[in-house]
């Protein structure tokens, strides 16, 4: 039997009833505040993963980067790749050399300059006659050392040098000016001083000892740097007829690196551009800057300038063809990057591949004979590979990301060659001429002056120049250049 609750009990329990109510709405009301920040710490650690997944790829990146910079590649195994893409994941051995590479061709008759007859007396084995005596034949090429010559091969000439003095005007004249050291090098070890620290690359120190031990010439490093300086000044004119005749041609290819210049805090940059038909050259030292680009093509260029996809020249005037060598070569790079997932890894190996084909393909259009119209027909065609290429995907690492940018930004500019006769689609050409000052960056780190880094540009631009022009006739093209007679 129910027992009937008193008025003040009902009112109690209704008391404690709307309390729990109210605490019910409020725990409710905070869990469902709680699901909501819980989801949103989910969503920022989600996002922070993904954010530190990409910034330890990067790094992981750059890592295998500077490895290879600092310790060099490593050696070609069965999955590595070769610099192109005709030779990917080929291991091509070098073919045996030839016998007759072995050999030394026989020297024109206007060469021999000596004709000695070697006698036999008798047989070698008893000391009996011979008969039928026959000739045979062999040359013995050499060179005259200074050192062993029984005349000196240093010249000196004392110039007795008139001076009088005009009784009308009180002025002194004489036959040449005096001013200056007493002693000076002649035109001769002046040339020779050029073309060993243009050509030959060799150091002040190297310079020095070798003209000291084959003509016992003392020769200093102040001598060499005057030497130098003077020389710059009269090769300059030529320096700049090579700048106007690269910009006078159909293309220019243009490159830079890092030279330091001692008196500019060891900052300072090595440009280079060379011609597109020849093999004609300019470098120019200074800053990392535009100025120096445009101070090499020159206001107003018509020409195509092919180089990588630095930022300088993007904007410059005439048309542009970026390096397909260069895009090549960092897709190469990143499929080969060993701290990637292996999903990613297979993805970049893939996207590699897919570029090597379509770089291929642009390399077997420019071997064939040039035709305009279906010139411009295979660049439709290869510009619709490319917006494939670039799309983007979820397993693509942040370099993979910023190459396929790189394509889409530079789209205007990776088929000019296709329609442009004559022009390539990479930029070793220059790249092969700058690595004369990346070697010698190594030996000699750099210049010591702002003008000395000019000298030595002007100096390597015309004797490089001239020795491609015409490798036989250098010394006296160079004596040419400057009426060194």
């Amino acid at each position: 039997m129910s027992q009937k609750l008193s008025e003040a009990e009902v009112n109690r329990r209704l008391i404690r009833l709307r309390n729990l109510e109210q605490l019910h709405a409020k725990a409710k009301a905070r869990i469902a505040q709680q699901d909501e920040t819980i989801a949103e710490l989910r969503q920022q650690m989600t996002e922070m993963r993904q954010m530190f997944e990409e910034v330890i790829e990067r790094q992981q990146i750059r890592i295998a980067e500077l490895e290879k910079m600092v310790f060099g590649r490593k050696p070609k195994g069965k999955d590595d790749s070769a610099s192109g893409p005709e030779s990917d994941n080929v291991s091509t051995p070098r073919p045996p050399d030839a016998k007759s590479s072995h050999r030394r061709p026989i020297p024109p008759a206007d060469q021999i300059t000596n004709i000695e007859l070697v006698p036999v007396s008798g047989c070698h084995s008893c000391g009996g006659p011979l008969v039928d005596i026959q000739i045979h034949l062999r040359y013995i090429e050499d060179v005259l050392l200074p050192a062993l010559m029984e005349q000196a091969a240093k010249t000196v000439t004392k110039l007795e040098v008139e001076q009088g003095y005009c009784t009308k005007c009180g002025a002194y004249s004489s036959g040449r000016g005096l001013r200056g050291q007493e002693v000076i090098l002649g035109p001769h070890v002046r040339l020779l001083i050029t073309y060993l620290v243009t050509l030959m690359d060799l150091t002040y120190n190297q310079v020095t000892t070798l003209i000291q031990d084959l003509y016992g010439l003392n020769v200093n490093r102040g001598d060499i740097a005057g030497i130098l300086a003077t020389s710059a000044k009269g090769y300059l004119p030529e320096y700049e007829r090579l700048k106007q005749s690269i910009r006078g041609g159909p293309g220019a290819h243009m490159d830079e690196t890092s030279w330091r210049i001692q008196d500019q805090g060891m900052t300072g940059y090595a440009w280079v551009m060379v011609s597109s038909t020849s093999d004609d050259v300019v470098f120019r030292t200074g800053s990392r800057g535009k100025g120096n680009a445009e101070a090499l093509y020159g206001a107003g260029y018509q020409g195509i300038r092919i180089t990588d996809c630095y930022g300088v020249y993007k904007n410059l005037s005439g048309l542009h063809q970026v390096c397909w060598a260069h895009l090549y070569r960092v897709a190469r790079d990143l499929s080969q990057m060993e701290d990637l997932t292996n999903e990613k890894r297979t993805h970049c190996k893939q996207f590699h591949a897919e570029l090597g084909e379509l770089y291929a393909m642009l390399r077997g259009y420019l071997a064939e004979p040039f035709d305009q119209k279906r010139r411009a027909k295979q660049q439709d065609e290869l510009l619709v590979r490319v917006d494939e290429l670039a799309l983007p995907y979820p397993l693509d690492p942040k370099k993979l990301v910023d190459l396929k940018g790189r394509l889409m930004t530079y789209r205007h500019a990776l088929f000019t060659c296709l329609t442009h006769e004559g022009i390539p689609a990479d930029n070793n050409k220059a790249e092969r001429h700058l690595r004369k000052l990346v070697i010698k960056r190594k030996k000699s780190f750099g210049s010591k002056t702002i003008t000395g880094a000019h000298n030595l540009a002007v100096l390597m631009s015309v004797a490089w120049s001239t020795w491609y022009r015409d490798r036989t006739n250098f010394f006296p093209a160079m004596v040419e250049l400057t009426a060194l007679k």
